[in-house]
């Protein structure tokens, strides 16, 4: 490691990372059952300008989860939903009862202070078919077949992290050590690769998912 780059590994993360009270997110963890593929997830690829103002779009470019953050007066799981149904532009399936949340599958702490909250979120079929990537916020919607999921055992990897992203105030070239799972695209063959949030909702996911099975 040089002066120009801090490297956290996953066990010295408190150190470097806290909460900001009052910031919190929700993200989703769909399940699909799909005739074709089986039992997926949907994730997607975050644009790389905020099409709402403009400006760079926090994680821009990365694989991320369904998400944002939490309104007031607004549940976890609730925002999860919404936040699922806003970016894929399925809104007005927002209260069809084929959407539904499940169990909680745990918190993170991102490098902006965010305490983001992870849903297991019931999907039909069809929402492949109804969706379409807000273009605002998500560049593509992907989806992952979970059966590659379980078959994969997750492993922990350094990431670099825009330190734009973080609240560290540091020049240095950041890299975060986090849950890390790559995965193939079910409808392109191509790789995504799914760390930070994404890939510990993932493991707890595959850990939740696999439990509920034996």
């Amino acid at each position: 490691m040089t002066e120009r780059e801090l490297r956290v590994s996953l066990e010295d993360r408190d150190q470097w990372v806290t909460a900001v009270p009052g910031r919190r997110a929700s993200v989703a963890f769909p399940v699909i059952d799909f005739p074709t593929w089986g039992l997926c997830t949907a994730v997607t690829r975050r644009a790389g300008i905020n099409g709402h103002n403009g400006d760079r779009m926090s994680h821009a470019g990365d694989v991320v989860l369904f998400g944002g953050s939490v309104e007031p007066g607004e549940s976890g799981p609730d925002a999860a939903l919404r936040e699922l149904c806003e970016e894929s532009n399925t809104l007005g399936h927002l209260f069809d009862p084929e959407y539904r949340v499940g169990d909680h599958l745990g918190s993170w702490v991102t490098e902006s202070g965010f305490i983001v909250d992870g849903f297991l979120v019931h999907l039909p079929p069809t929402f492949y078919d109804v969706s379409r990537p807000e273009p605002r916020e998500v560049e593509r919607i992907g989806y992952l077949r979970l059966d590659h999921l379980f078959a994969t055992e997750p492993a922990l990897a350094y990431h670099r992290v825009d330190r734009r992203d973080t609240r560290l105030g540091t020049e240095a070239e950041c890299y975060f050590e986090s849950p890390t799972i790559d995965l193939v695209e079910a409808s392109t063959g191509q790789p995504w690769t799914l760390w930070g949030a994404a890939g510990y909702m993932a493991s707890r996911a595959r850990e939740r998912i696999l439990r509920d099975a034996s």
